[in-house]
């Protein structure tokens, strides 16, 4: 069941489950008035780090606070947002992950992830996996906590570190 409720100049959009003659309620939208603070899975909106809008989900969880956005041409995301945890937060382009990494469409998939100690460029392994299908990530460009930075390695151990052929030679560039 859904229930509305306003309290102190606040609304509150809710489940509410019936129990016997106990209710319970958990809050599935919240507007707070006096702020303005708008909150989805929460009834605290604001509270830590004075957003205006906070999303509330399960820790460590495919139920956690993401956010996808798709259009009109299919379900599958353009970009979604991956808040699974505390060192475990992602930018997801034309790929999202649903307890399993997966494609949203044939072409390109690329990631900017954070994850532990590092700071992670990603791209999918490979190309032209099915939307809907799994994918594979490898790192693309690698940053740590230390500030080393990798190319082709997942785990820099110099300032820069780079692993592969390069190619430094000068290029002449005209008008």
């Amino acid at each position: 069941q859904w229930a509305f409720r306003n309290a102190g100049g606040n609304l509150y959009f809710a489940t509410t489950t019936v129990a016997g003659t106990a209710t319970t309620s958990t809050s599935a939208l919240s507007i707070i008035g006096s702020s303005g603070n708008v909150g989805i899975g929460t009834t605290a909106p604001g509270a830590v780090g004075s957003a205006k809008l906070q999303i509330h989900g399960t820790n460590s969880s495919t139920a956690g606070p993401h956010l996808q956005f798709t259009t009109t041409a299919d379900s599958y995301p353009l970009l979604q947002t991956l808040a699974y945890a505390h060192d475990n937060v992602g930018l997801s382009f034309d790929s999202y992950w649903d307890g399993g990494w997966k494609s949203s469409d044939s072409g390109s998939n690329f990631q900017i992830y954070k994850l532990t100690d590092q700071l992670q460029f990603n791209y999918e392994n490979g190309g032209g996996v099915a939307a809907g299908s799994a994918i594979t990530w490898s790192n693309g460009l690698v940053m740590t906590n230390t500030g080393n930075v990798g190319i082709g390695t997942a785990v820099p151990a110099t300032l820069l570190h780079v692993n592969g052929t390069t190619d430094t030679s000068p290029t002449t560039h005209g008008l």
